[in-house]
């Protein structure tokens, strides 16, 4: 099961790289576009979680698991160069 989300994801991941790499061939702002992306997910996100379509089902004993993790991976080097620094690794492709 682990095996095919890992075979899905990767299905998808190739999608979505090449339509990167065509918005980036017709609009060569990396930056913006990865802003973009990432204010259109938060909002869809942020949309599921208030109507209640896909409210997480977390206790208290979780977020204390995952809290501490959160805010090391969130501001990290490698998390924020992977943000601003891929697109533009695509668009030379």
């Amino acid at each position: 099961m682990l095996g095919s989300f890992f075979g899905v994801w990767y299905f998808f991941n190739i999608f979505f790289n090449i339509y990167n790499k065509q918005v980036l061939k017709t609009f060569p702002y990396p930056f913006t576009i990865t802003c973009l992306q990432f204010a259109v997910g938060s909002v869809i996100a942020c949309l599921y979680w208030l109507t209640g379509a896909q409210r997480p089902k977390l206790r208290k004993q979780d977020i204390k698991i995952i809290f501490p993790l959160a805010c090391v991976v969130s501001p990290s080097p490698p998390h924020c160069r992977e943000l601003f620094c891929f697109p533009a690794s695509i668009a030379r492709i």
